[in-house]
């Protein structure tokens, strides 16, 4: 299932009840995760680095995955209908939210912290 050498953990129940999707959490190892997801490439990896999460409301939807890898700007989350994209948010004390529709087989990962909750993430 996973190519990862360091697997998620999955979020439990959802394998169940959403078998199409795949979701879970990493937590810091080494090797860093670039180094883990062989199709992102170290160059693509660092422009994903770039993007920054800061703490508000906008959420970025992507269409389609091309190539797996969609480098974007400054925002706390991603939501997606399109198969085979890797949706990523990095959390300290904040909370990662996933939201996933059946109907529709569209999902989404928030980034939400106090200010972002405030600013209305959710």
């Amino acid at each position: 299932m996973s190519r990862l050498p360091f697997p998620p953990t999955p979020v439990p129940g959802w394998d169940l009840r959403f078998p199409w999707l795949r979701a879970g959490t990493t937590r810091r190892v080494l090797p860093g995760l670039h180094e883990m997801l062989p199709f992102t490439g170290r160059g693509r990896w660092r422009a994903v680095a770039r993007s920054r999460q800061v703490h508000g409301s906008a959420v970025h939807v992507h269409a389609d995955a091309r190539g797996g890898v969609i480098v974007v700007g400054d925002g706390d989350g991603h939501v997606t209908a399109a198969a085979g994209l890797l949706l990523t948010v990095t959390v300290a004390d904040c909370v990662p939210v996933f939201i996933a529709d059946p109907a529709g087989m569209t999902v989404g990962l928030l980034h939400a912290g106090w200010r972002g909750t405030a600013a209305g993430i959710l």
